[in-house]
């Protein structure tokens, strides 16, 4: 059932949706959200698995629809930084499976991968076969859910096949990467394209199902809580997006999230808000909204099925109690953004006419276009509070969303400031293997990270691969922070299922160029994308729309 949950006495009234966002928002409503002993394989092998007509790299509008091999070697730095480490695993100095990368050593040349293990050495019984649930004694399968991509659905082969998409080609690619680098203690990863992500509870148990008995995955990285429940359930791993704390901990050791959890997310807005914004005039709003002393709203969107019932009460109670802040907030309950048409305008009509001068905006991009359509259709010009928000806060996204209302946007963001494309994570390993070939930006971006830490897991895991190994494996990590601005920090440990812990600010520009394109339209990131953790953040006036940079610098 939809509905309109309000935290303050006043009944919805009536707003209208521009025709124009509607559309848009109808059309992109499903579109975002927005890692035996066995030897590399021979250079014939690698040679053949090239792919010298891959198609080019992705324009913006194909993300937007679709949203060298090594053999054993001792570990050694590469001259970059030097990080600052929290409970990490130690240096190792005994030869690998590949090239280690850094101080302290790590598996690959991101900073988010495992740290480097010594080849394991097989004892005459292997690896113990078959240690869980569709783990095998030669292979463990990994899926991947988005609802970009090309239609396909399977098995990732190991060779290129006829008609190869560039999706299809960039993870077959990126699967002999986890091979060749990663200590899989005798098993191969495969990784499984599976049906698209749905926030139907319906379809995304039936996903789930099918990724277990169709497919045999051990984990996978899905969009939304129905699937990620219902493998939990079944005792199998997923990457999820992330959740409330409190289901992370439920779910635990299942449920595990690359993206800082919705909770953490809530506490850092809070501390936001509280040190930086409230108690002062509302300076980066429109029209009337302008210059007039701070009025909150918060703007949410619940399901259980797609983000675990999450909903505006914590982040309200948490403003009142730090700061007296009393925040109007709503929640509209809707399994899609379809299904809740209409309610977030009339949400935004009675935050216009109750005078809330800033809101806090947690929803998708579908529901982004109608609130914020509605707010242009009305003359209404308020603040826009971004934080992590469904992938509002990624570049292409926020191009989608009325410039109007994005020039009052800005917040914190999780993600790394970006980079061009050719200095990502992913299409350095890439490129590791198939040095002629260019990746998919949009399949790196949706799923490198969540893959590179489903594989962190499988190699700290050792070769008794079971969900509670998996778990320890990736608490053994331990949290890593780190001195260049741009970096993510974070990292798991008990009470902490999900790896981001810092976050930058950010504001929306219409004129800075996207480093993915060089087109204009970008987040521009404060003090060159300057992290905080909880408890971090400075008492101090913020510098959005004065200071930052829209992409980054090694």
């Amino acid at each position: 059932r939809s509905g309109l949950r309000v935290a303050l006495s006043r009944r919805p009234t009536g707003g209208a949706l521009p025709l124009l966002y509607l559309a848009a928002a109808v059309a992109l409503a499903a579109l975002l959200l927005p890692s035996a002993l066995r030897p590399p394989p021979d250079q014939a092998n690698a040679s053949s698995a090239l792919s010298p007509d891959a198609p080019p790299e992705d324009d913006p509008e194909t993300i937007i629809q679709s949203l060298q091999q090594a053999g054993s070697r001792t570990a050694g730095a590469t001259g970059e930084p030097s990080t600052t480490t929290t409970t990490a695993a130690p240096a190792e100095s005994a030869p690998t499976r590949g090239q280690c990368y850094g101080d302290p050593p790590r598996t690959g040349e991101s900073l988010y991968a495992a740290p480097c293990t010594p080849a394991w050495q097989p004892p005459p019984a292997g690896n113990g076969g078959s240690t869980w649930r569709n783990v095998g004694a030669d292979e463990v399968r990994l899926g991947v859910s988005h609802t970009v991509g090309n239609g396909a659905e399977g098995v990732i082969p190991e060779e290129p096949s006829p008609n190869e998409s560039a999706a299809t080609r960039t993870l077959r690619v990126l699967q002999a990467y986890f091979n060749a680098n990663y200590e899989t203690y005798g098993r191969k990863i495969r990784i499984v394209q599976l049906p698209g992500s749905s926030a139907s509870p319906v379809d995304s148990k039936a996903h789930a199902v099918k990724a277990d008995e169709e497919y045999r995955v051990f984990g996978a990285y899905y969009l939304y809580a129905g699937f990620c429940t219902e493998m939990a359930r079944r005792t199998l791993i997923t990457m999820c997006n992330p959740m409330p704390e409190e289901y992370h901990a439920q779910h635990s050791p299942y449920v595990w999230a690359w993206m800082m959890d919705y909770s953490k997310v809530d506490r850092m807005a809070a501390e936001y808000i509280c040190k930086r914004l409230a108690g002062r005039n509302a300076d980066f709003a429109g029209g009337v909204e302008q210059g007039r002393p701070r009025t909150f709203g918060l703007l949410y969107e619940s399901s259980e099925a797609r983000n675990a019932g999450r909903n505006h009460r914590y982040l309200q109670r948490l403003l009142e109690e730090r700061c007296g802040i009393d925040a109007m907030g709503f929640t509209v309950d809707a399994v899609d953004a379809q299904s809740a048409s209409g309610r977030y305008a009339s949400a935004v009509a009675q935050m216009r006419a109750a005078g809330v001068t800033s809101i806090v905006i947690q929803i998708e991009v579908g529901s982004a276009i109608e609130a914020m359509g509605a707010a242009d259709g009305s003359g209404y010009s308020p603040e826009w509070l971004l934080f992590f928000p469904y992938g509002l806060d990624i570049n292409i996204i926020g191009n989608l969303l009325p410039p109007s209302q994005m020039a009052h946007a800005f917040g914190m963001s999780a993600w790394e400031l970006p980079a061009r494309n050719n200095q990502t994570d992913c299409y350095r390993a890439y490129k590791s293997i198939d040095p002629s070939g260019t990746p998919s930006d949009s399949t790196c971006f949706n799923f490198f990270g969540p893959l590179q830490q489903l594989a962190n897991g499988i190699q700290q895991a050792g070769p008794t691969l079971t969900p509670e190994t998996f778990r320890d494996g990736l608490y053994r990590q331990g949290h890593r922070f780190y001195p260049q601005p741009w970096a993510i920090g974070g990292g798991y440990g008990p009470g902490d299922h999900t790896y981001m812990d810092n976050m930058g600010e950010i504001w929306w520009s219409g004129d800075a160029a996207k480093p993915e394109d060089g087109t204009p339209g970008a987040y521009m990131w404060v003090d060159g994308g300057r992290r905080y953790r909880e408890g971090e953040i400075p008492e101090t006036e913020t510098q959005v729309f004065s200071n930052g940079t829209s992409v980054r610098t090694e």
